[in-house]
């Protein structure tokens, strides 16, 4: 049970096998993950005595009127023991691990070494201790005391010494200081006026998309140069978004719904040049938001990059997908793409699929050109992720 439920994106099918057992480790798992009460022999019989009386004494467990129960929940990740609250606990309740915080914090480790890594709105330290094997320094900020609290608590669990926790608003408690890369998974769910309880870790303001807007405008200021920061939320119909300041955003956004109605989107921010500000939306099929993955990431940085170059020869440096699949309905060939390549189904015109494989087929530059193939197509084709640029050498 504890190897199924070391990955965040695992589904939790461990639970149901607890819940119709009566092994030790089963009753653990009920005590230490499901939240539910169990008798103290129970309790006895599970952990040991010796165990039960210290996590009795350090506040991991408590007793009430008809046994034993925790007040925290307790994820296994990847080695690291990870505390969280259950979301009962009003309104300071501290997120742990979860499915999203996986995708992000898989989105995030990308090749290139980073010294510094800032987790900005933090929760119960997760991203952040993750990263803390990967680089020199990480750095967690949280607005809520409480989760700063169980960051630090988590980071003393698991015996992890380069991990600073501080307590403070968006930028506010790393002011002055830049890091390689920036991950955030900002509240985003809206709290129109009126709403009567406002939750800290759910509420991003009125529209929802408040503070995740602020996050975005501040990461220049905050980012080295070559750095990439990584903002995971969610966007309502209403939200302006413009690319902050010479900066460059790459959303990748999915028809997976949050409750509210909006769709989760993950930001990729890179520096620009002034005037090369731009704000790119790829369209994620919710089956492939999984394949989510740095190698991805850089193909689609790659791609803009060429995109934007009107001197490159874009047709010789296109390639098609591995494992792309066709079918044939009427005049249209249907594709259908690996999740790898982030695209689901996608009918494409025959002359234009002509064109592409033309260009799949070519090896050398000069035939590429001049195979007849149209730029302003093999441009769109790109922009919706049907070709991928040949990584460079």
């Amino acid at each position: 049970m504890t190897e199924r439920g070391d990955n965040l994106r695992t589904p939790l099918t461990a639970t149901r096998e607890a819940a119709l057992s009566d092994e030790a480790p089963a009753i653990a798992l009920r005590l230490l993950f499901c939240g539910e009460t169990i008798g103290k022999d129970e309790m006895r019989a599970a952990l040991g005595d010796r165990l039960s009386m210290r996590l009795l004494g350090a506040g991991l467990l408590s007793e009430n009127g008809t046994g034993v129960r925790s007040p925290f929940h307790l994820r296994l990740v990847r080695g690291l023991y990870l505390f969280s609250d259950y979301l009962d606990h009003e309104p300071d309740a501290v997120m742990g691990a979860g499915e999203t915080s996986g995708l992000l914090y898989e989105a995030s480790c990308w090749d290139k070494p980073a010294e510094s890594v800032l987790d900005l709105g933090c929760g119960a330290g997760t991203i952040a201790l993750l990263w803390s094997s990967k680089a020199e320094r990480v750095t967690g900020t949280d607005v809520n005391e409480r989760a700063i609290a169980l960051a630090v608590w988590n980071a003393s669990v698991n015996g992890i010494t380069n991990a600073e926790f501080r307590t403070g608003s968006l930028y506010g408690p790393v002011a002055g200081e830049q890091f390689d890369v920036i991950v955030s998974q900002p509240p985003y769910y809206p709290a129109p006026e009126g709403t009567e309880s406002k939750l800290t870790y759910l509420h991003g303001g009125m529209r929802g998309d408040e503070l995740a807007l602020q996050i975005l405008s501040g990461a220049r200021d905050h980012l080295h140069a070559g750095g990439r920061a990584l903002i995971f939320t969610s966007w309502p119909q209403a939200s302006i978004k413009t690319p902050p300041r010479q900066m460059q955003v790459f959303e990748l956004t999915t028809n997976r719904k949050e409750i509210h109605g909006t769709r989760q989107s993950l930001n990729v921010l890179t520096h620009a040049l002034p005037g090369e500000e731009i704000w790119t939306t790829y369209e994620v099929p919710a089956d492939d938001w999984g394949a989510v993955s740095p190698r991805r990431i850089d193909q689609l940085l790659a791609s803009e990059e060429l995109l934007r170059d009107e001197n490159s020869l874009l047709p010789a440096m296109l390639r098609l997908p591995a494992g792309i699949e066709e079918w044939q309905e009427g005049d249209t060939v249907v594709l259908r793409f690996p999740p790898e390549a982030l695209v689901g189904c996608v009918a494409v015109d025959d002359d234009v699929w002509r064109e592409l494989k033309l260009v799949n087929q070519s090896t050398d530059v000069h035939s590429a050109v001049n195979a007849g193939c149209r730029l302003a197509e093999v441009r769109h084709a790109l922009r919706r992720g049907w070709v991928a640029p040949v990584p460079k050498n």
